[in-house]
């Protein structure tokens, strides 16, 4: 686990800071394995690369290693967590917010590892922000208010890049709570 996930790391930021080389050469290891795991750290990693290169496909790949992982078992949830964000925003886009929970539930679930528990409260921020959109999208006012202030309150510090986020979900909540009274 700790090797897929390192390779599934440097590959990611080969595709965060425009390497492709070293998104190759992660993409290649991973490959190059038999076991079942590092196949779909490496599906998850091309499903990453495609969407950030803006490729319509990308989310409905992230999505079959998905819904194999949620199948079959076998996965990392540091990796798993990136395809189901990936996947969420997609469905959204697309005008199927109601499918976006099934990918977004994940948070819910106990933890067994120290690794899962990590990537739950790293994530998981993210994680209840999308799953409000999506409610927010799909009509669920109750059930999006709630993930929004889960959101809202927990990630009171967030960095320049994420305040956009912050600001987009009080004002969905504003805009929930308004349309109560």
């Amino acid at each position: 686990a700790d090797r897929a996930e390192q390779l599934w790391i440097d590959g990611l930021l080969g595709v965060l800071l425009n390497q492709p080389e070293r998104t190759r050469t992660a993409l290649a290891t991973l490959r190059a394995d038999t076991s079942g795991v590092l196949r779909q750290v490496a599906r998850s990693l091309e499903a990453v690369r495609l969407d950030r290169a803006g490729i319509a496909g990308a989310a409905d790949s992230a999505m079959a290693v998905s819904d194999d992982t949620m199948r079959d078992g076998g996965f990392l949830m540091s990796v798993e967590s990136v395809n189901r964000l990936i996947v969420a925003r997609a469905l959204v886009r697309r005008g199927q917010p109601e499918r976006a929970e099934r990918y977004l539930r994940w948070t819910d679930a106990g933890s067994n590892t120290p690794r899962t528990s990590s990537t739950q409260h790293g994530v998981g921020f993210f994680t209840a922000y999308e799953r409000g959109v999506a409610l927010d999208e799909a009509g669920r006012a109750d059930a999006a208010a709630y993930q929004l202030r889960k959101f809202v309150s927990n990630y009171t510090s967030p960095p320049e890049a994420h305040r956009g986020l912050v600001e987009d979900a009080k004002a969905r909540l504003a805009r929930i709570e308004a349309a109560k009274r």
